[in-house]
């Protein structure tokens, strides 16, 4: 779980489908951990690269972003953080860190969260 204060990192990796054909979004799927209203600050980056490339080939770094809570404990919520991954391959390894800022001024959810995984979404062969 994320801490309500202090800055917490979760690194996620995975490989790009051999179906991929175009991207359309990386979304952070989490829980919060209390029914509290606000929002948790996430700095989102990741570097991704062809099979024998060095890791960070490519990178792509979001601004942190405030993202709300819904208040209601073991609610699983899925939420954009500004990924554009533009050189995206079939076959990329890509390697996702996902950062909490709890002391952040616009944190304001005073509360641990989960980081359940990510949601990968794009088009696909036909």
């Amino acid at each position: 779980a994320f801490l309500a204060t202090g800055t917490g990192e979760r690194y996620m990796n995975f490989r790009v489908p051999s179906d991929f054909v175009s991207f359309t979004s990386l979304e952070v799927i989490w829980m919060p951990e209390t029914a509290l209203a606000g929002n948790w600050v996430c700095d989102p980056n990741a570097n991704y690269c062809a099979e024998n490339e060095a890791y960070n080939t490519h990178a792509d770094n979001p601004a942190a972003a405030a993202i709300a809570a819904p208040e209601v404990l073991g609610r699983q919520v899925v939420s954009g953080v500004g990924f554009t991954l533009a050189s995206l391959a079939t076959g990329d390894l890509v390697g996702v860190n996902i950062n909490r800022l709890g002391d952040d001024a616009g944190d304001t959810y005073a509360a641990e969260i989960k980081l359940l995984g990510l949601l990968l979404t794009y088009v696909a062969e036909q």
